[in-house]
């Protein structure tokens, strides 16, 4: 397998189905004239009505599709297709009103035990971005805290009713409330050391104002910090959801914002890249009106095309894709800025890899004092099984700039 970055599932990414054109013209708040006509231009074709609700609810953005398709002309879409659309909204909206219930009562849990909280994406996102919890899609609930004060909060929403679900990763852990059945993901940093930026989690509380959600003050991030803050998040998931370019793409559209410190703030963060392509893909797929600074800082970085390319060709893929091994390491690499950041990142992609497995120490049984013999025999095997090229793209990636 010797594709390259950009050309991965190229017969996923050559030609799209009309379903998912309309889909990217429907995932907004509200259309233009010009993006009206070029969505009533999909009308006219043959949909596959049951591909584009599939296609509509693995990209989380029903409530959008809804609220967009309900405000064409009567005819074009077929009754059934909005009445299935509806119903599901009204799902989302009542999940979503109860969750948002529960992250106030949360919060004042919090607040009374004197733990400052930042809620994360969810009802907070949603009410900021678009003015509505009902029209943004989640399944759970995100706060960061200080590290410091994870163990203190553990106790008191323990008095809540919830336990931890898993064991703590690097960067947060994960409690589960049974009766209710909501997750509650505790953040005291947003990057894991696997991820292309990391983000120091002292950043997470710099220039924060206040806020509210449903009434109830809260701690929020900037438009500007919140802009880098999505982009590392989509970005180190690959974008593997639309709804959450929706997020970026609804905030280029309706938010003031001071381009000139968004720019300086990801900067620093060694970040500018990661959201670049956020930016870029906001605007390519879902029309975010991304300013002349933004597109000539997007236009003077070469792997930014690559980088969409590849992403794209993965979030239209009908199904999960059987990618190349190493495609998603070389992905990581990329997205890094400086030679340093991608000897980094493809340190911490390669270690997984080259620690001995279970079969490597059956295939070779050694005495204790001789167990480093296995970290040569591993890379080996790895090259007898995969070949050269996996290794290649990524020390090709190292090396672009």
């Amino acid at each position: 397998m010797t594709q390259s970055l950009t050309s991965t599932r190229q017969a996923a990414s050559s030609g799209r189905r009309a379903e998912l054109d309309l889909l990217f013209l429907c995932a907004r708040m509200s259309l233009d004239l010009a993006s009206t006509d070029a969505a009533r231009s999909v009308l006219a074709r043959r949909i596959d009505w049951e591909a584009f609700l599939d296609d509509a609810r693995r990209q989380r953005v029903i409530p959008l599709v809804h609220r967009t398709l309900s405000s064409m002309d009567a005819g074009l879409v077929p009754h059934e297709v909005l009445m299935r659309l509806q119903t599901e909204s009204r799902q989302t909206s009542w999940a979503n009103l109860k969750l948002t219930a529960e992250l106030v009562r949360v919060l004042d849990v919090l607040a009374a035990d004197e733990i400052p909280a930042v809620p994360y994406k969810g009802p907070a996102l949603a009410t900021f971005v678009y003015g509505d919890v009902a029209l943004r899609q989640f399944g759970d609930l995100d706060i960061i805290l200080h590290a410091s004060d994870v163990e203190r909060a553990r106790e008191s929403l323990g008095a809540l009713g919830y336990r931890t679900a898993f064991d703590m990763t690097g960067k947060d852990v994960t409690l589960f409330h049974e009766r209710l059945g909501v997750t509650l993901e505790v953040h005291w940093s947003i990057t894991g050391d696997r991820h292309p930026v990391q983000i120091p989690p002292q950043r997470l509380w710099k220039n924060l104002q206040s806020s509210s959600l449903g009434g109830h003050p809260i701690l929020a991030h900037t438009t500007e910090d919140l802009l880098w803050i999505l982009c590392v998040h989509g970005g180190q998931h690959r974008w593997e959801r639309l709804s959450w370019l929706c997020d970026v793409a609804e905030i280029v559209r309706g938010k003031p914002i001071d381009w000139d410190r968004a720019m300086h703030n990801a900067t620093d963060l060694r970040a500018r890249r990661t959201m670049l392509l956020g930016l870029q893909l906001a605007r390519d797929l879902l029309g975010a009106p991304v300013p002349p600074q933004v597109e000539r800082a997007i236009d003077s970085d070469p792997l930014l095309k690559q980088l969409a390319g590849h992403v794209q060709a993965y979030l239209v893929a009908p199904t999960a894709a059987q990618e190349d091994l190493g495609d998603l390491e070389r992905y990581y690499v990329m997205l890094g800025e400086h030679l340093g950041d991608r000897l980094r990142i493809a340190l911490r992609q390669a270690v997984p890899y080259l620690a001995p497995s279970r079969k490597d120490k059956e295939i070779l049984r050694l005495p204790w004092y001789l167990s480093w013999m296995l970290y040569l025999v591993r890379p080996v095997r790895l090259a007898r099984s995969y070949g050269l090229m996996p290794l290649r793209r990524m020390l090709k990636g190292l090396f672009e700039s």
